[in-house]
């Protein structure tokens, strides 16, 4: 593997925490430029974790869970960070979110076992609502719609084997609030909740982790961090210490699967790993960069989880964090390798005969001795005795990208690993210091655990924070199948532990330009980096935002009823219609100067309570009318419009948004994005079936107002 590099004073630079910074390689790439840094004080625990943006207000909220506090910061300097205010929660703070000036923080119970609440604030602090939700509410996040809030409920136990407290074990879930408009009218009848069972449908099921003794189905899954689809229906669902991942219908509550996400062999030449921290040979207990190939499966176990889409597809990006279940004296699935009685012909077929503790044997802590494993997989795979026939470590030391099905399509491998040792060696798996160089080998490694996705240039970036050697990891993912490594920067030791991390567009940047925040939780400090590049490609659009807006209108015109709605004048209609941008759009001309743009639509309306929805694909028309009279027009129907207008298909009914507009000017270069902006009150819509033009119902629309723009 070979990589350019720059590296001046690593050593120095760390003891004087000042930035360690590797640019990319390719001049065409990114890099990172530290320009602020809010700082929650020094504390004995956590007090900056996760934290949330709000372009409206230009305010960083950030959970204080030392203080159990809501910290408020003014970023509209985004170089210098201002605490503004700080609000109790009255419990320990987990996650928050922010979603057109709604703040969301999950707040646990009084024990992590008891359920969670959710509170709403507006930006200025002030407490809107409290809903209650399941067990330890780990993560939250908003659909991209604003419709709907997830809440991942871990439901951590509270012990085993009633040792040394009774044990409790809650169910883990997924609460899923109905936004409103109005959050103070919420109440619990808006909160449902998707749980587990063994009868949802599992695909490789053989590497789904099941294991916390006495312990039901539902209690032994843990859900971790959720991502939600650019169309607001579906959510996947990281499901940690099982080393699988859970997909979620939203509308319907449901879990219609859950995926293994399989193990890596960490024989195979791209998978290489550092596995001890006493790796000097001799009887040394000095660690040494000693990256190679081991017997060794790795369960990739993902911590944080995001979403975008290529050409109509949606890919997950996954953090490959690792993690286990640590409850003594009740129980421990923690071992070394040194500890375990290995099988040795299982691993003498593996070209690995010697499992003893001498120089060349797999136990010795110079080898794999040190190396901390899972005691519940990996014996009796082979026989009935105790011995391990094969050794599983928690984590991938890597972020993966799988398709939307769970399939892996894409995973680092030992990159993160080869590039830390090479760019920043003097904390190569540390805890972000040289005083603990190597330390954190024999363990997780580098820890990948929290990623943000985002689009400068044209290109998507996945940006991959290191939650022990610390930093930041940015990958040029534009194609999934192959990602590049675009850059790298680390500011240990004054940042230390980065957590929550997310990416704000230029758009919504308070400076105008892209920006990275990093929450750091040992370090108590949130980093801001602004995304810089040479390019002069602008940022173009999201593949994952889609266009969204809600109507409301009222009815001034009805023919002969449609599908059998006949409602009275001045009967109300509300409903929502969204595009989404990143599918490209077909273009046909049907007949001389009727043109038709078949694009992915999805419309629901209600018209004098009957609820009408609409599948995919569907069309737009734009209509010339032969006398150079030109209207644009929006069509929505269960199938393509086979002429210009509203004509569908027999039995199909169709939507159409018509601006009136006899200035447009039909242009058969079309943009990838229709620009829907210009719809406004002057407009109505018609809502009729193929075949029969007086079959049809004609409204005003009173009030079109954007609920998702990119």
């Amino acid at each position: 593997m070979k990589f350019e590099q720059a590296i001046v004073g690593i050593g120095l630079l760390s003891m004087m925490g000042m930035p360690m910074t590797v640019e990319a390689s390719d001049s065409k790439s990114i890099t990172l430029k530290q320009i602020g840094r809010y700082s929650a004080g020094i504390g004995t625990t956590t007090r900056a974790e996760i934290a949330a943006y709000d372009p409206g207000s230009k305010r960083l909220f950030s959970v204080n869970l030392e203080l159990k506090q809501l910290d408020i910061v003014d970023l509209s300097n985004a170089e210098l960070p201002v605490l503004t205010q700080t609000v109790p929660l009255g419990g320990n703070p987990n996650s928050v979110a922010v979603h057109d000036g709604i703040v969301a923080v999950a707040v646990e119970g009084p024990q992590k076992t008891d359920p969670g609440n959710v509170k709403f604030f507006n930006t200025s602090g002030a407490l809107l609502n409290q809903l209650t939700v399941g067990a330890l509410p780990d993560m939250l996040v908003f659909s991209p719609n604003g419709k709907w809030l997830l809440v991942a409920n871990e439901g951590e136990p509270s012990s085993y084997n009633n040792n040394p407290v009774p044990s409790v074990d809650p169910e883990g879930s997924v609460s899923i609030i109905e936004m409103r408009r109005d959050v103070t009218s919420l109440t619990q009848l808006n909160v449902r909740t998707a749980t587990f069972s063994p009868s949802i449908p599992q695909e490789n099921s053989s590497s789904i982790r099941i294991y916390g003794p006495n312990a039901t189905f539902a209690q032994d899954i843990e859900p971790e961090y959720i991502t939600v689809s650019h169309d607001s229906k579906t959510a996947w669902v990281t499901l940690q210490e099982n080393n699988a991942i859970g997909i979620l219908n939203i509308p319907t509550a449901t879990f219609t699967k859950i995926v293994g996400l399989g193990f890596k062999d960490h024989l195979l030449a791209e998978n290489k790993l550092d596995s001890s921290d006493r790796d000097v040979p001799g009887s040394s207990n000095n660690g040494i960069i000693n990256i190679r190939n081991w017997p060794v499966f790795g369960m990739y176990e993902p911590d944080a989880i995001a979403s975008y889409r290529v050409k109509g597809e949606t890919y997950l990006v996954m953090a490959n964090e690792g993690d286990t279940r640590d409850y003594p004296p009740g129980f421990t699935e923690e071992a070394r390798v040194g500890t375990l009685s290995l099988d040795a012909a299982a691993f003498a077929a593996q070209g690995y005969p010697d499992v003893t503790t001498g120089a060349t044997g797999l136990r010795n802590n110079d080898n794999l001795g040190r190396l901390t494993v899972t005691n519940v997989n990996g014996a009796k795979e082979l026989d009935n005795d105790a011995d391990f026939e094969r050794l599983y470590v928690p984590g991938g030391r890597s972020f993966s990208i799988r398709r939307a099905n769970g399939t892996l399509v894409y995973d680092s491998g030992d990159d993160i690993e080869q590039r830390t040792a090479a760019l920043v060696p003097t904390v190569f798996n540390s805890q972000g210091d040289a005083a603990t160089f190597d330390s954190r080998s024999d363990n997780k490694g580098p820890e990948p655990e929290g990623v943000a996705i985002g689009k400068v240039s044209g290109r998507t970036y996945a940006f991959i924070g290191l939650e022990r050697t610390g930093g930041v990891m940015v990958y040029d993912i534009s194609k999934p199948t192959a990602p590049k490594f675009a850059t790298y920067i680390n500011t240990a030791p004054t940042d230390l532990s980065p957590e929550g991390i997310f990416f704000i567009k230029k758009k919504d940047s308070p400076n105008g330009k892209p920006l990275l925040v990093v929450s750091h939780e040992v370090s108590n400090t949130v980093a801001i980096f602004e995304i810089v590049t040479d390019s002069r490609e602008e940022d173009g659009d999201d593949d994952e935002v889609v266009l969204e807006y809600t109507f409301e209108g009222t009815v001034t015109g009805v023919g002969l009823p449609v599908f059998g709605l006949n409602p009275a004048i001045g009967s109300p209609v509300i409903g929502r219609f969204s595009y989404d941008s990143s599918v490209p759009l077909d273009f046909v001309n049907t007949f001389l100067s009727h043109y038709q743009i078949l694009a992915p639509y999805t419309f629901t309306a209600e018209i004098s309570g009957t609820l009408i929805e609409s599948g995919t694909p569907f069309g737009i028309t734009v209509t010339n009318n032969f006398g150079g009279n030109v209207e644009d027009a929006i069509s929505f129907g269960k199938q393509p419009p086979i002429v210009a207008g509203v004509q569908t298909l027999d039995g199909v009914f169709a939507l159409e948004f018509d601006s009136r507009n006899p200035n447009t000017f039909v242009n058969l270069s079309l943009p990838k994005r229709l620009n829907l902006s210009d719809f406004d009150a002057a407009h109505y819509g018609v809502l009729t079936r193929a075949g029969n033009n007086n079959e049809i119902i004609e409204f005003s629309i009173d009030r079109l107002t954007p609920v998702s723009l990119p």
